[in-house]
């Protein structure tokens, strides 16, 4: 692992701050990464984990300041990265767990988990490859699934789509925010195809759209 710095970040007035711990020398880091690029590692060996994408804060923000998850309610976050907004949500009294495909984040993550202790209720890290999503594994389904910034590469949309909804209890709620991509309106087919419904399109601040999705009511 890279040399780590810490960055705390601030959500705003009432709400939590963050501690991350993140890699120092992003440019070494993606240089090493692109030396070493393989299509058989996630992401082809890019290091998307190492930065706090543009929709990680204002997503944070706004399910803490609408108060979208109660405390003691357990959330999924999809491709975590860094954990701010697990991190956030844990803070708040969630039952969190993080989930990523890089072993590398989620190392990071740990060490961040450890740094905002205490919690009321601990968040849990582990590794999730939307490919084989074993959410029993991880004491799923969940009632509330995250995923901050997780549509930006078209390919993984089907995989990120099932996990989504493997991941989703019945009644359930899924959060995606991204900063209005173009490519990300693909996802919403994909999406479509797993039987999820979007019920709601927000403005989470700094240019971020927050979707909530839901199950497909079927008739009786």
């Amino acid at each position: 692992m890279s040399e780590t710095e810490r960055a705390e970040i601030a959500l705003g007035p009432g709400l939590p701050s963050v501690v991350l711990v993140r890699p120092k020398d992003q440019v070494a880091l993606l240089d090493r990464a692109i030396a070493r690029s393989s299509s058989e590692l996630p992401d082809e060996g890019a290091p998307y984990y190492a930065l706090v994408w543009p929709a990680a804060v204002p997503l944070a923000r706004w399910l803490l300041g609408k108060r979208e998850i109660a405390p003691g309610e357990r959330v999924l976050e999809l491709g975590c990265g860094l954990g701010l907004v697990g991190i956030a949500l844990a803070k708040a009294g969630a039952r969190v767990v993080l989930t990523d495909v890089s072993n590398e984040a989620l190392e990071l993550v740990r060490e961040s988990v450890a740094l905002n202790a205490p919690f009321a209720h601990e968040p849990r890290v582990a590794r999730l490859d939307w490919g084989e999503p074993d959410i029993s594994a991880l004491g799923g389904p969940f009632p509330r699934v995250v995923g901050a910034d997780v549509l930006y590469e078209p390919r993984s949309f089907p995989l990120l789509a099932r996990a989504a909804r493997a991941a989703l209890a019945k009644g359930g709620t899924l959060y995606l925010a991204e900063p209005r991509r173009p490519v990300a309106r693909s996802a919403r087919d994909h999406l479509e195809r797993e039987g999820l419904v979007l019920g709601e399109t927000i403005d989470a601040g700094d240019g971020v759209l927050a979707q909530k999705w839901h199950e497909e009511l079927k008739s009786p």
